[in-house]
């Protein structure tokens, strides 16, 4: 079953919130973690087609590549 509960070393339980979650409010931290988050997508993929014995499967997650480099090229642009 999928329950919403951190759990802590010393075995305390508390309901996972977003307010976990830390976010940055400066504008070139936020599109340099975008660009480190395409990157890490991008080897994935590599991964994954490294993996998969499938042209239709590979060509879809060549394209998907694509798209991601695409969206690395916008972050650049936008941090310019």
């Amino acid at each position: 079953s999928v329950d919403y509960v951190a759990r802590y070393k010393d075995n305390q339980q508390k309901m996972w919130t977003p307010q976990y979650i830390t976010m940055s409010c400066n504008p070139v931290s936020i599109l340099r973690a975008g660009i480190q988050s395409e990157k890490e997508a991008i080897h994935q993929y590599k991964i994954h087609m490294n993996n998969i014995n499938d042209n239709y499967v590979n060509a879809v997650l060549a394209r998907i590549i694509k798209d991601e480099e695409y969206h690395i090229m916008l972050l650049k642009a936008m941090m310019r």
